[in-house]
């Protein structure tokens, strides 16, 4: 499923009758299940396909209901959020075009081979062989979101910064309003502490894929960075919502009440602090973030 999703490859589709199976992709693909449960000899040659297509043309023509095409398409009131959520649709779904041998996930196998040795490159400490690896299957394949994601994310890692994020704006130049880049590159800048730019991908983001709770967390982190700390607090706590469990969220809305009571010099915001710290340590015992957070509050406590 991976190529299809992050690849911009052909669709898949296809049935099985009797002993038959076909697979309607670029290349064809026909086989005598019985005969061949390893699917090794393509019958396509020998197929009349065109009869075949037709035949899936149908099948597809005939189902109704909940399950059909629309909700396979991701288009479903209630599936297209958990699509989104689990990273299968991203933006805008493609637009409907005549798919080339090229497009088939068979063809793409040898530049998901290169992207995936790029990750082992990187991860043995050859960046360099790496990035150009990644950079050149971006190259040949724009369109491959999870290679855009890798290049931008090792960039970051290397401290390289400004190159993560012109990767990431680059891809949505030729992919826009996909989701998954569209929320990295607003992460991105939340890390990169460039805060205020980091609001529209995010809201973008969150807009599209309500059930994600980083996304909303992040966001909230955006907002609390250029002093929004209401619009944080909402962020925050649609995050915990979602998941009650985030420990990153609830330690940033820790260090939200710290802000107010900064901002208002009111007592109570220093109690919800420890609150919401209290509560990130019993999910992670070792945050020193929260620990030293706690610290904090109960010091403007003691000198009250």
């Amino acid at each position: 499923m991976s190529p299809h999703l992050s690849l911009g490859a052909a669709p898949l589709s296809g049935f099985i009758e009797g002993n038959l199976k076909f697979i309607d992709l670029p290349i064809k693909e026909v086989y005598d299940i019985k005969a061949d449960p390893a699917e090794t000899d393509n019958l396509a040659s020998k197929t009349d396909i065109v009869q075949l297509v037709r035949k899936l043309e149908t099948l597809k023509k005939a189902l109704k209901g909940r399950g059909t095409r629309q909700d396979i398409e991701g288009q479903g009131d209630e599936i297209r959020p958990l699509l989104e959520s689990l990273g299968y649709i991203s933006g805008k779904p493609p637009e409907k075009k005549d798919w080339s041998i090229q497009d088939d996930p068979k063809a793409l196998m040898p530049l998901v081979a290169q992207a995936r040795l790029a990750l082992e490159e990187f991860q043995a400490g050859k960046h360099s062989q790496a990035l150009k690896k990644l950079a050149n299957v971006i190259r040949i394949r724009p369109n491959y979101i999870s290679a855009i994601n890798n290049l931008a994310g090792a960039y970051f890692i290397l401290g390289r910064v400004d190159e993560a994020l012109a990767t990431l704006e680059r891809g949505l130049d030729k992919n826009p309003d996909n989701l998954q880049l569209t929320a990295r590159l607003g992460i991105m800048l939340v890390l990169a502490k460039k805060f205020d730019a980091a609001i529209n991908p995010l809201e973008y983001a969150c807009d599209k894929d309500e059930s994600n709770p980083d996304y909303f967390n992040y966001l909230g982190m955006a907002y609390m960075g250029i002093g929004s700390l209401e619009r944080a607090k909402e962020r925050f706590e649609r995050a915990l919502k979602l998941d009650p469990e985030l420990t990153s969220a609830l330690n940033n809305l820790g260090y939200l009440n710290l802000a107010f009571y900064v901002r208002e010099k009111e007592e109570k915001y220093l109690d919800l602090a420890i609150e919401k710290f209290d509560e990130a340590l019993k999910f992670q015992p070792d945050l020193e973030t929260a620990a030293r957070g706690k610290e904090i509050a109960l010091q403007y406590k003691n000198n009250n």
